[in-house]
């Protein structure tokens, strides 16, 4: 990297500078910081793109050695206590302009390469990452009654060469796209135009896996698991706990047998700890099936009796885990640190978990694991666990050296392999970076907890993700609503791998507020960890959600909370959908919504 900071292709062009700067996006202030702790700042002014974005590009070439990170901070983007409007960042947190301090609301890294502000009742502004988004961290802050909302480049963390230019798009929105629901259709029409995504109806052509997938709840059966109540993290590294047995193979085909008795036709039938171990068994094993469970025989039968029933049946694995007590594992195979040291992820009840490295899980492991899998029957979207819940990690090995950018490339790849062998790829969460191969998603957000904190700056979470994907990616919009009409006792819709963030189960407060939820935000009904004793609320949601299930392939234009608690969706087909979460029916369009309840309309 060069020493010099000037060279800023920008600066070349004053006369278009001086001929823009009555738009508040035009300037921004720009910090440079560097490992030896000194910094500089700068303001700088912004380049009109044909768009009519406002660009702030910082070229490879420009960046000097020793540089650490970069925060960029428009102009637009410092606000003053008690200023109209709000704030969003990433994930969809947003928060008012009415405090005088609080705490930061940051991501560690970004889930969505964008953030905003609405400044006033007719005007907000977008801003979009499109280079190094995977590096970026955007965080607001207030103190003395000033609201910062920054973006910074953490260069120092890359661990290579940066790769691309720091390239970051600002949008003036107006009128009605000055709202969230506007942000998310500039986003996703940006998304589509580049060739990112296609729309499902689009994709479920010639592909009757995703076709089915679409008007289908998601039904997933947990066979074992360790108890991760009753021993601690160092125990685990010592030995894996005893297996809990929560469901055999004629479990399941007992569950499917009395789902399809009382109606329920359509479900993808989706298969979980079935490996040795349970849950918790160590990856990349898969096979063979645990015996405890029923063996290799029992999984066939199941998968068999499943689909003559008309089901649709899939599995879940984890990719991005590979635990140093697996068969099949090998330390050259991980990804390794800038020392060449194996990556440690985290510590589960299986043991020490290492990061994989995605460009040996594509060559090495994924071709024989989807071999062996379509062997078993399977015909449903596969399932892969973390991969959409967490930011791609990098790889030293120089076997198999990669940035995020290449990391990204490589998980790409291994979707498209999955969509190849079983129609559709589904996973845990919805973060941005596997949108052109994700068909569907376990959960959007786990707001108020984990990676989507409530701090005491936020009002609450915006469903921009929903705005952008609505037909295009099936989903769930919470860890809050899998099993959303179920009752949240110590039998259901809970699982202890939360301990210490329960807030991500406890948000939504009731069966009906989450199952409205879901109806609300266009989504898929899963569920997971709910017994399946009771089938009665299942069978209650999936008839109420029948009238609605042809959304699943509409785009979601705008949405917005138009009387307190009652919430409105307005869809592409021109279909509005009202959600009424009062204890008194809602009139609109001389129709009343019933408490807890939703109506169809037409757009006048």
């Amino acid at each position: 990297m060069k020493k010099i900071f000037l060279a800023f292709a920008f600066l070349a062009i004053p006369s278009l500078w001086a001929a823009e700067t009555a738009s508040p996006l035009a300037g921004a202030t720009v910090c440079l910081t560097y490992r030896d702790g000194k910094s500089e700042t700068r303001h700088v002014p912004l380049v009109r793109q044909e768009d009519g974005a406002w660009r702030y590009e910082l070229r490879t070439i420009d960046m000097p050695d020793g540089l650490a990170r970069v925060t960029l901070v428009n102009d637009a983007a410092v606000r003053i206590n008690g200023d109209p409007g709000w704030w969003m960042i990433d994930d969809g947190r947003w928060g008012r302009f009415t405090r005088a301090s609080g705490e930061t609301a940051a991501s560690r890294r970004m889930r969505m390469p964008f953030f905003g502000m609405k400044t006033a009742a007719d005007k907000a502004w977008f801003a979009i990452v499109k280079g190094l988004r995977l590096e970026c961290t955007d965080a607001i802050t207030v103190a003395g009654g000033v609201f910062t909302l920054a973006l910074t480049l953490n260069v120092a963390d890359i661990g290579f060469t940066p790769y691309e230019n720091w390239v970051v798009d600002f949008y003036e929105l107006e009128g009605e796209n000055a709202t969230y629901s506007g942000m998310g259709r500039l986003y996703r029409n940006w998304q589509i135009e580049r060739g990112a995504v296609r729309p499902l109806y689009e994709r479920v052509k010639g592909n009757p896996a995703l076709a089915y997938a679409a008007d289908s709840f998601f039904v997933r059966c947990k066979f074992g698991r360790c108890d991760r109540t009753k021993t601690t993290k160092e125990d685990w590294l010592k030995a894996m706990p005893p297996v809990l047995v929560e469901h055999t193979f004629e479990d399941f085909k007992d569950i499917m047998r009395r789902f399809k008795e009382i109606g329920i036709d359509k479900a993808e039938m989706c298969m979980v700890g079935f490996q040795q171990g349970g849950h918790d068994g160590p990856f990349p094993d898969l096979f063979p099936a645990d015996e405890r469970f029923g063996g290799e025989k029992g999984m066939r039968d199941a998968i068999a009796y499943g689909k003559s029933l008309g089901y649709r049946m899939n599995c879940h694995i984890n990719q991005n885990n590979f635990y140093r007590n697996a068969k099949r594992w090998n330390l050259a195979d991980v990804a390794k640190d800038a020392r060449g040291e194996p990556l440690k992820y985290t510590v589960y009840p299986g043991g020490q978990v290492y990061r994989s490295c995605w460009e040996v899980c594509c060559n090495k492991y994924v071709d024989k694991d989807i071999a062996d899998e379509k062997d078993l029957g399977l015909n449903g979207l596969f399932h892969v666990d973390v991969t959409s819940a967490i930011l791609p990690g990098v790889c030293h090995d120089p076997k198999h050296p990669n940035n995020r950018r290449s990391m990204c490339e490589w998980q790409l790849r291994v979707g498209e392999k999955v969509r190849a062998a079983f129609g559709g790829y589904s996973s845990e969460c919805g973060i941005d970076h596997c949108a052109p191969i994700l068909d569907n998603a376990l959960y959007v957000s786990s707001y108020p907890g984990w990676h989507s904190k409530k701090t005491d700056l936020v009002d609450g979470y915006f469903p921009i993700w929903h705005v952008v994907y609505s037909g295009i990616i099936l989903s769930n919009p919470f860890y809050a609503t899998i099993d959303a009409p179920c009752a949240r006792d110590s039998g259901s819709g809970k699982t202890d791998a939360v301990r210490g963030s329960e807030a991500v189960t406890t948000y939504l407060d009731t069966p009906a507020r989450r199952t409205l939820k879901v109806f609300e935000l266009n989504g898929r009904p899963m569920f997971y960890y709910t017994d399946y004793k009771d089938l009665a609320p299942i069978k209650r949601m999936y008839d109420r959600w029948q009238a609605i299930k042809h959304l699943q392939f509409e785009y979601l234009e705008e949405h917005e909370e138009i009387a307190p608690d009652v919430f409105r969706a307005r869809y592409s087909n021109g279909e509005e959908v009202v959600c009424n979460y009062t204890d008194k029916p809602f009139d609109y369009q001389g129709k009343a919504v019933a408490p807890f309840d939703y109506g169809i309309f037409t757009v006048r």
